[in-house]
């Protein structure tokens, strides 16, 4: 498929179908929890906490099987069609082997999942566990479409899926609680992958990639892999931190547990858009090096902070004239008027640092498509415990503070020191003119 040209308007083609399925994951995973919460709020609390433990082992394979679209887009841009086949399906081997993970993650899932939480969430940990291979197998397919320029058919699944997820959810919830929960989860996932599984192997991917052509090829996988777990070890290391951010934060009692949590909703309601953007450049940029079309990069990187800042600025204006709404999505109305102006004020600094993670996020889409993943994983893994959670521990211990003074100092402190990271490590990735297909 030809690539589009590097601009605004052609990244928002890319993104838009990307951006739109974020959006329908982030609202399932919001009525999902918010459904557990009408029955019971400690079916919820817990749920949302053995969820963390979930993504840990969920991004440590996805981590891996997702990089496969930085090698479809490539390949795609090469022209080298079958070769883009080729990779997904040993992204989906390996997908299918990390089942054996899973089950012994299954196992001990008992001393993994906190005794607080277990009453309600092992029961969901464990079925998610059991069928733990699903998650980086819809990676391993979802880069494929993506690095082809088909995100209309990923858009669509995860559209089917969510819906099928609350629809189920709303059926079993009542009478089975997390159990329902779960399995409602594991279906949808399943469906997804079926749906997702139908298309690569019919029509003109059958014909153009010859999606058809099962083989197994040892060393593709190896590359891949070398090339994917930086990005699978990042993330775990990215989500360790942040937990450990969270617990620093709570030993100051209620009221900073309630503001940082806030905070992390903002984060995790709408980090989503820049996130997909971040991928359709990784696309985009793939097949861009393929094609031997360098030149295009940098125009870009220049549309894809536009798009970011865009957002951003809509955002941040919303919050401004229309605070309101955010207090009642998390039903903040019946908190004290004080704590709601400081919740309110911590966002400020919420907003600065997204702005900030998503300049660095795109930049780091870019080191991806050209293979450079170990220095995103030095990046991300070192910057968060020596300027995130560090700086949090001595702020929170040493200093005189209040509720919303970590969103305000640390956070920014912490996006601007990323950012530069990742501007400076981008432009002597591109000097180097890297590539993972002509290795």
């Amino acid at each position: 498929m030809t690539s589009p040209a590097p601009n605004v308007s052609s990244l928002f083609r890319i993104s838009l179908p990307l951006v739109l399925a974020g959006l329908s994951s982030n609202l399932s995973i919001f009525v999902d929890r918010a459904i557990l919460s009408h029955y019971s709020v400690d079916m919820m609390s817990h749920v949302t906490t053995v969820m963390n433990y979930c993504w840990t082992f969920f991004f440590a394979t996805q981590g891996i099987t997702y990089i496969s679209k930085v090698f479809v887009g490539q390949y795609n841009g090469a022209e080298e069609y079958q070769k883009s086949s080729e990779i997904t399906w040993q992204m989906i081997f390996f997908s299918i082997a990390c089942q054996l993970l899973f089950l012994i993650v299954y196992a001990l899932a008992p001393y993994i999942v906190p005794d607080v939480a277990q009453e309600h969430g092992l029961i969901y940990f464990q079925v998610l566990m059991l069928f733990g291979c699903l998650w980086p197998l819809s990676s391993s397919l979802s880069g494929f479409f993506i690095g082809t320029y088909q995100n209309k058919v990923l858009f669509a699944s995860l559209i089917i899926a969510n819906l099928l997820n609350i629809g189920l959810d709303l059926l079993w919830i009542p009478n089975m609680g997390t159990y329902g929960a779960a399995l409602a989860t594991v279906v949808a996932m399943f469906c997804q992958n079926v749906f997702l599984l139908g298309f690569f192997l019919s029509g003109k991917n059958k014909k153009i990639y010859q999606t058809l052509r099962i083989r197994f090829n040892l060393d593709m996988m190896k590359r891949a892999i070398q090339l994917g777990y930086p990005e699978s070890l990042s993330h775990s290391c990215e989500m360790l931190a942040w937990a450990m951010v969270l617990s620093i934060i709570s030993t100051m009692g209620e009221d900073y547990m309630v503001v940082s949590a806030l905070a992390q909703n903002l984060f995790i309601l709408f980090m989503f858009v820049y996130s997909e953007i971040g991928n359709a450049v990784k696309a985009m940029a793939a097949n861009y090096i393929g094609k031997n079309q360098r030149s295009h990069i940098p125009h870009l990187l220049q549309s894809a902070i536009i798009l970011h800042t865009g957002f951003m600025v809509i955002l941040a204006g919303s919050l401004y004239v229309h605070p309101e709404w955010f207090l009642a999505l998390f039903k903040l109305d019946s908190q004290t008027e004080a704590l709601q102006q400081v919740i309110l004020l911590s966002l400020h600094g919420v907003l600065l640092f997204m702005f900030l993670d998503g300049i660095a996020y795109i930049l780091a889409s870019l080191l991806a498509a050209y293979g450079d993943t170990f220095a995103s994983m030095m990046i991300t893994a070192s910057n968060m415990w020596l300027f995130l959670v560090l700086p949090t521990y001595i702020l929170m211990n040493f200093y005189p503070t209040t509720e919303a003074t970590h969103s305000l100092t640390v956070l920014p402190f912490y996006g601007t020191i990323t950012a530069m990271c990742y501007a400076w490590r981008h432009r002597v990735a591109r000097q180097q003119e890297l590539s993972i297909i002509n290795l």
